[in-house]
């Protein structure tokens, strides 16, 4: 438990737009930025538990403080952020895809999205109870691994028969242009015609 405190407190001693915030706050009312970070902790438990929006709220909290970390890491030498990362973002998109397809059930489930930011919370935190890494390196790597044949081969048929449609609409979109310009040159001069008829009676 002190390990994750000196993280926590490393955290708020590093400059961010949210702890510059706590600063402020910090100097103005006197309120210590640990005792802010653990009012604004209770504001979210009680909001997952009582307050409408929690579905909204969890996915601000899983989507937008990973998305600020990825765009750092981007910005930084050295690639193992970079790696930690992308690697969130693995299990961030497998978990939204087995949330949607299983959403029925889990709705049952009580205080659900309370669970679900606390697994994305545990998903994004560094070091070795970082649970997209526990996630990838036990479930989805093996598991890749085991079938890249036959997803490379699916893949590739998906990105072929993509190429073909895209090809038959252009194709089929070219015809219609072609055909749209015809109609639009024999109605021009046929509107030419009746004019110069006209002007000559």
């Amino acid at each position: 438990m002190a390990a994750y405190m000196e993280k926590i407190n490393a955290f708020l001693d590093t400059e961010n737009p949210i702890t510059e915030q706590m600063g402020k706050l910090e100097a103005k009312a006197g309120i210590k930025k640990i005792h802010q970070f653990y009012g604004l902790c209770a504001i979210v438990l009680l909001w997952f538990i009582f307050g409408f929006g929690a579905s909204l709220l969890c996915s601000v909290i899983g989507f937008l403080y990973p998305a600020y970390r990825s765009l750092k890491a981007l910005e930084t030498d050295g690639g193992d952020d970079d790696r930690h990362w992308l690697i969130y973002w693995v299990v961030y998109s497998f978990f939204s895809i087995v949330e949607f397809f299983s959403d029925v059930f889990l709705a049952w489930i009580p205080f659900y999205y309370l669970l679900k930011c606390a697994f994305l919370v545990w998903c994004m935190i560094p070091g070795a109870a970082n649970g997209s890494m526990i996630l990838y390196e036990r479930v989805l790597r093996p598991v890749f691994l085991k079938h890249e044949a036959q997803i490379d081969a699916v893949a590739n048929k998906a990105v072929s028969s993509a190429k073909d449609v895209g090809a038959e609409a252009s194709t089929i979109a070219k015809s219609a242009g072609d055909q749209l310009t015809d109609y639009a040159v024999q109605e021009g001069l046929r509107q030419v015609k009746e004019k110069h008829l006209g002007s000559d009676q």
